[in-house]
């Protein structure tokens, strides 16, 4: 199973910080709890996210004032498609 294009039902902490590592990056705690709440995104509305969507949800479940540019400070370019597969999702709508 791709971890680019299919849900890994499997998943755990480990688990992403394991994906990030092989691309050559450690996860601080704030990457982690990313990891978790885009995981709790796709599980309340059956999809993995699109950006404005995601930061209105970063906003309310996380930090009033989450931006993507905090975004992409925290998860490297192209920041949420690289969040999904970090995360075990699907490739984001919209992606290339």
């Amino acid at each position: 199973m791709s971890t680019e294009s299919a849900w890994v039902a499997d998943w755990d902490l480990d688990w992403g910080r394991r994906q990030a590592q092989s691309e050559g990056h450690e996860l601080d705690a704030e990457a982690l709890q990313l990891l978790q709440l885009a995981r709790r995104y796709y599980e309340r509305f059956g999809h993995p996210p699109s950006m404005r969507p995601w930061i209105r949800f970063l906003q309310q479940e996380f930090d009033p004032a989450y931006d993507s540019v905090r975004l992409a400070l925290c998860i490297p370019l192209p920041s949420l498609r690289t969040l999904c597969r970090w995360a075990g999702l699907p490739k984001p709508p919209h992606c290339l």
